[in-house]
């Protein structure tokens, strides 16, 4: 870096748009360290020029010096409070070093100027999402699909919005889109899947993940999910088929994919669960049971606090009358989550069918203060929700409910 003399020198043989054109060029090559020395040398011998530093605030941006680019959005939006460009940086500044209130004010002002910022408007909806406020970050996404429809980044983080709050068959729309331009898509094929599965549509989700496994055949992911859409079908068919895929998808996973597993205690509750209904409906053979208690068995082993684990062995032994075993299930796992409601109602019963009266009224007593608190919390964040809608002056206002 020079030091401020040379850089008077060198300043003094250009002019100050000459250093700016010269700056430019830089940028749009991706010299942005090239491109801020020209911007700070017009700075020099014109310091309020915002051209200057509009570009060097972006420049430095780009550098990761944040610190820097800041300061220079600040120096900015004191001469101008409407400038895109500096709103747009200070509240991508302020959202990364997790000032999201003064983020959401800064980003919310750039969009009310220019409602079609993109980034701008994607930057607004991941601290609406990092402060739990989904409805007002789904109308964010919903109105980047009107700028942008045919941006297939764009519409898959809008599906994904949609997933995480519950709106499926807005996401499988969305995702219906990505698919008609590009069918082999295995993301969307994936999330597509979920979604219709979430919907009550299994087999369509299972349709959707075997293409997707058709593109990529040795996704571990991908069959786990695709055994547990086919359980879901099994459930509506009443035919051990679907179950007997599903273990078929499962069983390949944990004997020639298992290096590819982050969490194989998943796969074997999954498959405890295709063994169980398959148990169910098998007149005369019922070792599904046992293999499903072997299943559960390893799932926790591998993770010793996998609740679900815990909670499905619990209902599994209620079917077979093992009383004593759902008491010890039920009762790790509220000794990991206390507000397991599940769980406390599951061992309630038991000990109702052990006629130990007053510790089943504790625990009954325990799950209405939960659901107590519980609707006070929904309330709440509904409130929220509301309150950031109308705070977007005519933006999702109109359209949150």
């Amino acid at each position: 870096m020079h030091n401020n003399a040379a850089w008077t020198v060198m300043a003094g043989n250009f002019s100050a748009d000459q250093m700016l054109q010269r700056g430019r060029q830089a940028f749009e090559q991706g010299q942005f360290s090239e491109a801020a020395g020209e911007f700070s040398l017009v700075l020099l011998s014109h310091p309020d020029n915002l051209d200057a530093l509009r570009f060097r605030c972006e420049a430095l941006f780009r550098l990761e010096k944040y610190q820097e680019s800041f300061n220079d959005a600040n120096q900015i939006l004191a001469v101008d409070p409407k400038d895109r460009v500096a709103l747009n940086r200070r509240g991508m500044i302020l959202a990364m070093s997790g000032h999201l209130d003064e983020a959401l004010t800064d980003l919310t002002q750039l969009l009310q100027i220019d409602p079609d910022h993109v980034e701008g408007r994607l930057r607004r909806y991941w601290v609406f999402m990092r402060m739990r406020q989904i409805h007002p970050a789904e109308e964010d996404m919903r109105r980047l699909l009107i700028v942008l429809p045919d941006e297939t980044a764009i519409q898959m983080t809008t599906a994904e919005c949609f997933l995480q709050s519950g709106h499926l068959a807005s996401a499988r729309e969305v995702l219906s889109r990505v698919l008609d331009r590009e069918p082999e898509n295995v993301a969307a094929l994936k999330y597509r899947g979920l979604a219709w599965r979430h919907l009550g549509a299994p087999e369509m989700s299972v349709d959707d993940f075997s293409q997707a496994l058709d593109v990529t055949a040795d996704d571990p992911v991908l069959l786990v999910e695709r055994a547990a859409s086919l359980i879901e079908l099994g459930k509506r068919t009443f035919t051990q088929k679907a179950y007997r895929w599903a273990i078929e998808d499962l069983t390949r996973v944990v004997e020639e994919l298992h290096s590819k597993l982050t969490k194989p205690a998943v796969v074997y509750n999954i498959r405890a669960q295709a063994w169980t209904f398959i148990a169910q409906r098998a007149w005369f053979d019922k070792s599904g049971y046992r293999k499903a208690l072997d299943d559960y068995d390893t799932a926790i082993l591998k993770e010793p606090e996998f609740l679900e684990a815990y909670h499905n062995r619990a209902s599994l032994h209620w079917h077979l009358g093992n009383i004593d075993n759902v008491i010890e299930d039920c009762t790790k796992t509220i000794a990991v989550k206390p507000d397991h409601v599940e769980a406390l109602h599951l061992r309630a019963e038991a000990y109702l069918r052990k006629k130990e009266h007053d510790k089943a009224e504790a625990d009954f007593n325990t799950i209405d203060r939960i659901q107590d608190g519980m609707a006070e919390d929904a309330e709440k964040l509904r409130e929220e929700n509301r309150n950031a809608c109308d705070s977007l002056r005519g933006g999702c206002a109109g359209h949150c409910h």
